[in-house]
């Protein structure tokens, strides 16, 4: 059980409402999100992809708020540990697959990754 006006459960919401409004908006406006996240679509079929992560990122903005609201610590702390490792992955997608410079784009997903790692670290304090 965690307190759900405890820091990481604090962060794990604001998290989750990030999630939320990306996920909206990888569903409604994919292209325009794609570019801003360092991807942009080359031909209209990865627009398909896109808005599956969206579909994707709506899950889990919904599971950690649902956690983190619900105090239940167990769920909260693996659902923190999946979007560390979606974070990571996203940022290795977007780095490897396109020309392999750094650019300010890769920045969302080395910060999202950084915020679960630290929400992560506080969940394990807690728990």
């Amino acid at each position: 059980m965690i307190d759900s006006g405890s820091l990481p459960a604090i962060l794990a919401d604001v998290a989750g409402a990030g999630l939320l409004a990306v996920g909206a908006l990888g569903v409604a406006f994919p292209a325009p999100l794609a570019h801003s996240f360092g991807m942009p679509l080359g031909d209209k079929s990865a627009v398909v992809f896109v808005r599956a992560t969206g579909v994707r990122d709506l899950a889990l903005g919904a599971v950690l708020l649902a956690a983190s609201l619900r105090g239940a610590g167990d769920v909260l702390l693996v659902a923190v540990i999946a979007c560390l490792i979606i974070s990571l992955a996203d940022f290795a997608n977007a780095f490897f697959g396109g020309d392999r410079v750094l650019h300010r784009q890769h920045v969302v997903h080395i910060g999202g990754a950084a915020l679960f790692a630290a929400i992560l670290a506080l969940l394990l304090q807690t728990l």
